[in-house]
């Protein structure tokens, strides 16, 4: 166990195998703080611990997709779901109950050549309230 008893500076990367807890900030100054995990999944449950971005591309023949419910999500997260369907059909989508969406208007549809961001914060493990956007033209 290493205590810091002053701020101290590291050059170069610092890797670490478990978990960082911290009381104070953590700031990128000149970066950015990213999940270096974007993970691509088909009609199954999103494993959280394997990235906070997950994207499905439809590879054209997919006319419905299943995102159901997150699986080791964590109160306090943050996390985005990509459905890539520049190059499908339209595309039907059914969204497990945990996604709750403002006004209770979630989507259920992707348009043919267009791509759908669901943006969600992690309230328990079983609420994510989300967001969402179709169409960056």
């Amino acid at each position: 166990l290493i205590e810091m008893l002053k701020p101290t500076t590291f050059t170069g990367n610092v890797n670490v195998t478990g978990t960082v807890d911290t009381t104070g900030s953590i700031v990128a100054s000149g970066g950015q703080v990213r999940s270096d995990s974007v993970v691509l999944v088909t009609s199954t449950a999103p494993q959280m611990n394997d990235g906070n971005v997950h994207i499905f591309t439809n590879d054209a023949t997919t006319a419905a997709f299943t995102l159901t419910n997150c699986q080791q999500e964590q109160a306090g997260a943050m996390y985005s779901f990509v459905i890539d369907n520049r190059l499908g059909p339209v595309c039907t989508l059914t969204l497990g109950a945990n996604y709750k969406f403002a006004n209770g208007i979630e989507p259920n549809i992707v348009r043919a050549g267009k791509v759908l961001v669901i943006s969600a914060v992690c309230l328990a493990t079983d609420f994510l309230a989300c967001t969402w956007a179709e169409d960056f033209s």
